[in-house]
């Protein structure tokens, strides 16, 4: 089903290039933003979060969920009166794209007794959040494909992933998916 709207992703409080990009390559996610019939695009750009404007006429209602990752390109034009603000960084034409999982390496799954947060852990990457262990146990190490997002806001963390698929780890004994090996190394830590 299609949103007929005039949609514009706004650039509020995130991080705004100091000069214009002439163009965008970013994974992120879209935002309604009520009344005024805009949306915002969250663009991961490096380890930064950015928001940028997008005109277009129509929006599939599939694209307005913030787990629904997708790749913008197109050229970035600075325009005047978006959505309420007085200028803003606008993709003209955006091409939409599906956002492709890729290879996180390996890392150890956490559940956090305090915010009952479940994280994977990761020399490259840190902490990041994900949604289950998908039979996985604390304390096992995995292989972790997905896209990385560092514009979700979480009381647990600001990075995510999305799109998590975990893997035997090569470098670390072998996890099971059951309860036995991660409660068995939770207790030998």
């Amino acid at each position: 089903m299609e949103t007929a709207l005039l949609l514009m992703i706004m650039g509020l409080s995130a991080v705004i290039p100091a000069t214009q990009p002439d163009s965008i390559d970013a994974c992120g996610w879209f935002e309604a933003y009520l009344p005024d019939n805009c949306l915002y695009f969250h663009a991961n750009i490096g380890v930064n979060c950015a928001h940028f404007g997008i005109a277009l006429d129509t929006l599939p209602d599939s694209l307005l969920d913030h787990t629904v990752m997708v790749r913008v390109r197109g050229d970035v034009t600075l325009l005047e009166n978006w959505c309420g603000l007085y200028y803003e960084y606008v993709v003209q034409d955006p091409v939409i794209t599906p956002c492709e999982a890729r290879d996180l390496g390996c890392g150890v799954l956490d559940r956090d007794e305090v915010d009952h947060c479940n994280t994977w852990n990761s020399p490259v990457y840190g902490r990041l959040l994900i949604g289950s262990f998908q039979g996985y146990s604390d304390g096992d190490t995995v292989r972790t494909s997905g896209v990385v997002d560092h514009c979700t806001a979480s009381v647990c963390f600001m990075t995510s992933v999305w799109d998590v698929t975990f893997y035997a780890c090569e470098e670390s004994p072998p996890a099971v998916k059951s309860e036995t090996w991660g409660a068995l190394k939770t207790l030998f830590k």
